[in-house]
Order: C-alpha cells, then structure tokens, then sequence
C-alpha cells in the first residue's frame, strides 16, 4: 500500500502507509480480547519488550503507555478500541508520529484476518521522496511485520510460540502472553551493532534485521537515552569477543550473559 496525506485527527502532512495482513484459525472476539489489551504486545512482536499502562486501567480510548523497544522507548496513546473490528495507537512527541492499527476482519471457517497497518508522518521534505521510500521500505515491512504476525497466529492458534530472539512465550490462564526467560535475554540495540551487520561471519538473521533496525530508527526515531562521550568511546571499542566490549573503566563487558 503507498503513501498518502493523511488529514484527519490533525495529520496535515505527507505520510507513508504499509499494511500486512494474516488469518488466524480463531474466533473474531477471542482475537480482539488479546490484541485489545496492547500490553500483550511483547509476546509476538520480538522488537517490543515491554508495554506498561501510564494510565488508569482498563485500557479505553484516550489511555496512555509507555513502549520500551529495543533501541529506545515511546510514549503511545490509544486512538481506537471499536470491540471486534478495531485497535489502534498513536506514538507522542518527542517521537516521530506514527500509528499501529490492527483491523479484523472475519474469516474462513469462523476464523479472523488480522491487518496491520503502519501510518508514519514524513513531513514536507520527505514527502517528495515518499515512492522511493515506499518501494525501499514495503519489502522490509512485509517481511518483518508478517514474520510477527506469523508468531501472533501460531500463539493464538497453540498456545505458545518462540519469538525471532529465541524467547519463548506461552499464553497463561487470563489469556495473555506470557514470556518465559528461556533462551538468550534481549539486548537492547547499541553503537556496536554495525559491526555485527558489516562483520564477514555476520548470519543470516543479522543481515535480514539489521536493515530493518536501522529503517525504524530513521524513520520511526524514539527518545534514545543520552551518552557521554566515556560511554560513546565504550560502546565504540573494539570488540574482543562475540557479544563481549569494554566500560568505561576498560573492563570487560560480556553483554551475551545479560
């Protein structure tokens, strides 16, 4: 889907507009009870590690939450909550404003399809590159975001799936997603990251989600927590083992073990 201007609720400028979709082998209502509750959202989406309500719960249109990523965190509110058709959020200031919708839809043998669609304000001057970063980005989105819509069917179809980072998450009896440490704990994303994209021994999974990585920080900044320049010469030292760097201090830091 390409981009357009987007004027209501206050969108006057030029915006990009991608959209993936899935079928999910459940009920239309039991689907909308997950994904209404944006809390769940770390268990099928890798990137995401923690959603916590800012406002008083339940959760209604007009709720706050903070998002922590991967690489920074946003503030979001919630913009739609039409029961069995429609959620949605919108990213706050200081972050680029973007909105998530997730739209249902019924499907086969009383199944449901599950849109997801990203809106992401470019302003006026990336607006005249809006088809070049269109038919750059849409490859990426469709291949990340339907990789996690892949794991969202696969946890409410059984119960359990094992997200990109090798977590493994399970839903309990309320019906939520519940993450169990097995496998590596997710690292936030660092200055050393090129590295890993650029290293000839960098994998598969590497060179597919690093781009990726680098698309959202572009496109989709968050509020990065401030460096000084000990921490910048750190982060930026070489790297004397897999996972491993330096602190400030010059000691070793074996980031594999967090």
């Amino acid at each position: 889907m390409g981009g357009s201007q987007k004027v209501a609720n206050g969108w006057q400028s030029p915006a990009i507009v991608m959209s993936t979709m899935v079928a999910i082998a459940r009920p239309q209502r039991d689907v909308y009870a997950f994904l209404a509750d944006w809390r769940n959202m770390p268990s099928w989406n890798y990137y995401i590690l923690q959603v916590i309500a800012t406002s008083p719960l339940p959760l209604r249109v007009g709720s706050r939450l903070q998002q922590t990523r991967k690489e920074d965190s946003q503030e979001l509110r919630v913009t739609a909550l039409q029961p069995e058709e429609r959620v949605a959020v919108e990213t706050l200031p200081p972050t680029r404003r973007m909105e998530i919708e997730l739209t249902l839809e019924p499907g086969a043998n009383g199944g449901t399809v599950v849109r997801e669609t990203w809106t992401a304000e470019l302003g006026w001057f990336l607006g005249f590159l809006r088809p070049i970063l269109t038919c750059t980005l849409k490859p990426r989105f469709d291949e990340a975001v339907g990789m996690n819509l892949g794991k969202l069917k696969e946890l409410l179809e059984t119960g359990s799936t094992v997200l990109q980072d090798k977590r493994e998450v399970r839903r309990d009896a309320s019906g939520s997603g519940h993450l169990t440490r097995r496998g590596p704990r997710p690292r936030r994303c660092d200055l050393t990251n090129w590295r890993d994209l650029l290293s000839p021994h960098a994998t598969p999974d590497v060179k597919r989600e690093e781009p990726l990585r680098m698309m959202r920080r572009f496109c989709f900044p968050g509020p990065a927590a401030p460096a000084g320049g000990a921490q910048l010469k750190a982060f930026t030292a070489r790297i004397r083992e897999p996972g491993e760097t330096t602190d400030p201090s010059g000691r070793s830091t074996d980031r594999s073990a967090e």
